[in-house]
């Protein structure tokens, strides 16, 4: 399912999986909230298996197919860069369905937030856990959002136009038909 999402017909290389415990010094030295990670250029993925569960993440597999998911876009896209937002937010749909959880979080984020650019959803990836939970909230809800209005394939349009040189700009903008300012404009 995360191949036909973001347009892969082979997954390719082999993806390395390490279950690492909170003893290591790997784990010690990566903040605590993060359940995993992934390392698209050497086809790995570390997990730490006692960080699960914990929003957006239901269960471990929820993270594995996540990060799964980055590595898969990182090859789809030709190794090009991704906005965070468009990253995260097709990894969070990847691992699982929209659920009542995430229809709450994103009412209050409608009805109780001020509008928040992207731009700022990627920052807020950086920031505290309030933020990081909002930014994924948001970043998964506007991707969503893309494939309600522009089909399943929208995503995968964006990517597979990456891996043949094109901007994510010029690319987002191909496939949906406007520019990214524009869907933001209309997804609030």
């Amino acid at each position: 399912g995360v191949m036909r999402l973001v347009g892969l017909e082979a997954a390719g290389e082999p993806i390395r999986v390490v279950l690492l415990p909170e003893g290591y010094a790997m784990a010690r030295g990566t903040p605590p909230p993060t359940a995993g990670y992934a390392l698209p250029d050497q086809n790995l993925i570390v997990l730490f298996p006692a960080r699960s569960p914990q929003y957006p993440h239901d269960t471990l597999e929820d993270v594995l197919h996540h990060e799964v998911a980055h590595v898969l876009m990182a090859r789809a896209a030709g190794g090009a860069g991704l906005p965070l937002w468009f990253h995260e937010g097709l990894a969070v749909l990847a691992e699982r369905t929209w659920g009542l959880e995430d229809q709450a979080r994103l009412v209050s984020e409608m009805v109780m937030v001020s509008r928040t650019s992207l731009d700022r959803v990627d920052a807020m990836f950086a920031a505290d856990e309030g933020s990081k939970t909002r930014a994924y909230t948001l970043a998964a809800a506007f991707v969503r959002e893309l494939i309600r209005r522009h089909g399943a394939d929208a995503p995968a349009n964006v990517l597979r136009r990456m891996s043949r040189g094109e901007t994510f700009g010029r690319a987002f903008a191909n496939a949906t038909g406007g520019s990214i300012s524009e869907r933001e404009k209309g997804f609030w």
